[in-house]
Formats: structure tokens, C-alpha cells, sequence
């Protein structure tokens, strides 16, 4: 049936114990020797974030226990409530404009 684990550890069943020799491994044969755990966390949060997914959402998929850890992700939510905020102005904007009058 396989390993259900992303990272899969040495018995059948079983993820990962330690990740540090194994996220080291992993960067090298990726070449990315300089990326952290925690950058890939945090791009994790923001492409989420720019997904319009809430705060509370995202802390629940990095395993956040408080919800105060994942607030300090909050700038990341500048995107998408910029892009709701452009749509609402648009809408506003179309609403308010005259209508040319039909042709008959």
C-alpha cells in the first residue's frame, strides 16, 4: 500500500523522526542549499494568503496551536484584500457611470 507520509522514515509506516538530515539532503539534491524550513512555511502561508485563505485557515495548515502565531503572517494578506478592494471600487465605479441611452 505505500508510505501515506510526504517524507516517509526507515520503518514501513512511518514518517520522518529527525528532519534536519533529511531537509539537508533534500536542499542539496535540489540545489537549494541556502532555503530554510521556515521559508518554505512562509511561502506556504503567503501563496495561501494571496488565495484569499484567512488567517485562521492557514494556522490550521502550518499547525498552529495560537492563532497570535499565525498573526504575525498578517501582512501577507495585503494582496488579496487589495484585489477585493479594487473589485469593490470597480463595481462602484460601473455602477455610477451614465448609461449611454439604447439605440432603437
Amino acid at each position: 500500500m505505500g508510505n501515506p507520509y510526504v517524507l516517509p522514515g526507515r520503518k514501513e509506516g512511518d514518517s520522518v523522526k529527525e528532519l534536519k538530515t533529511t531537509w539537508r539532503a533534500i536542499r542539496r539534491k535540489a540545489g537549494l542549499e541556502e532555503v530554510r524550513l521556515h521559508d518554505m512555511r512562509h511561502t506556504f502561508a503567503s501563496i495561501a494568503a494571496g488565495a484569499g485563505a484567512s488567517l485562521y485557515v492557514i494556522g490550521k495548515l502550518l499547525g498552529h496551536r495560537n492563532p497570535a502565531t499565525t498573526q504575525r503572517y498578517a501582512h501577507l494578506a495585503n494582496d488579496p484584500m487589495r484585489s477585493v478592494g479594487q473589485q469593490v471600487a470597480d463595481s462602484l465605479a460601473a455602477a455610477l457611470t451614465p448609461k449611454a441611452p439604447e439605440a432603437r
